[in-house]
Parts: C-alpha cells; structure tokens; sequence
C-alpha cells in the first residue's frame, strides 16, 4: 500500500483513504473551498489507486491560498513522514528559496505537482525534481502525455468522473499520482521513466481552429 503525503485543503481521517492528519495549524474547515479541493483531489488519486493510505497536511486552511512559509511547513512535516509519494496540487507565483530547500529536503521521494497550461511557470512545479503535470484533454482517466515543456513534464486527465464542476491541472496532478502509486513506483527516477515509457501521448495537444 503506496503512502501519499497529500499538501492540499483539510481532510479528516474518516475521509476515504485517510490514514493519518498532521495539522500544524489546527482549525482547518472541512466545510470550505479548500476542503472540498482536498475531497476531489483525494478521489482523483483513489480513482486510479484505490488502495492508497493517504497523509493529509493541510495547507490551504479555509480558502485556496497558501503562503511560502505554509508550504515550506507543510513539506518539511511531508519530510517526516513515511510517504513515498507527495503530492501538490498548488503552485506559489514566485520562487522562494525555502520552497526548493525544502523540496531539495525530499530527493528520496517522488514529488508531483500541478502546472498551469497557460502564463508562467509556478512553484514547486517549476523545481527540476518535481513532476509537473497540467491537464490534457486528450486523456482519459488512466491516460498521461509526456509534454517535456518548459512549465509542464506531463498531462492527464483534467476531469474527475463524477464531478464534471471539478477540472483543471490539480485534478490531472492527481491523477499521475494514482498512476504511480497504482504501480508501486518507490523513486524520482523511476517514476519519471514509467510515466515517459508508458505516455499515450508524445508532445503537446494542438488544437485546431473550426472553420
């Protein structure tokens, strides 16, 4: 059973999945934008890896922000823990220092966060260690594209089965997250060489104006 350290909204351990809360804050709201964010990012990566164990450390408290010392927090707590795999549907708009030290902190483990498809890039996403994925809408669940952009490594499937109001990179990051803790994949390198051998698609979607 993959263990997944989940930096998102709050989550509770009766929620599905859940084996562990480490909260540094405390009062995180189930009840708010960021914990049904935590939810559909949660099921995304149980849709393609039902049997994880995931650690839920809260980051987004009531709305969906973060700042660069909660996440540096979030990651060193993610550090402690047994997870081999942390996942970040987040991105911060500038790069700070302590945000990559704290990734540096996590070299042994495999690191997957989301990528906006349009604008600059984002942060952890942006780091070279890091799995950056945004949506693909080429992909079904189960799907992947290997992009090899300068914002974004890979694309999945940007939509959650069974919510069509949820969409967008956080959602597919979860989904390569479900992908790797579906197959067992224990390092960065190794996942990284799964998800380019195993892509269903090779370069980035092109879209073509309807005449």
């Amino acid at each position: 059973m993959t263990r997944i350290a989940l930096i998102d909204g709050p989550l509770s351990t009766e929620s599905p999945g859940v084996a562990e809360v480490i909260d540094p804050v405390g009062g995180a709201r189930l009840r708010s934008p960021a914990g049904q964010h935590a939810a559909a990012i949660a099921a995304a990566i149980r849709s393609e890896a039902p049997d994880v164990a995931i650690i839920s450390i809260p980051v987004f408290q009531g709305r969906l922000a973060a700042s660069v010392a909660d996440l540096v927090t979030a990651l060193r707590l993610a550090a402690d823990t047994d997870a081999v795999i942390v996942h970040c549907s987040l991105g911060l708009g500038r790069n700070a220092p302590e945000v990559a030290e704290a990734i540096a902190a996590l070299a042994d483990r495999v690191i997957v966060a989301s990528a906006v498809a349009r604008g600059g890039p984002v942060w952890p996403a942006a780091l070279p260690t890091v799995i950056a994925v945004q949506g693909d809408a080429r992909c079904a669940p189960g799907q992947w594209s290997h992009l090899d952009l300068p914002t974004a490594d890979f694309g999945a499937c940007p939509r959650l089965g069974h919510r069509p109001d949820v969409a967008g990179p956080s959602i597919a990051a979860a989904h390569v997250t479900g992908v790797l803790a579906a197959q067992g994949v224990k390092c960065p390198s190794a996942a990284k060489a799964f998800l380019e051998t195993g892509a269903s698609f090779v370069g980035r979607e092109h879209r073509t104006a309807e005449t």
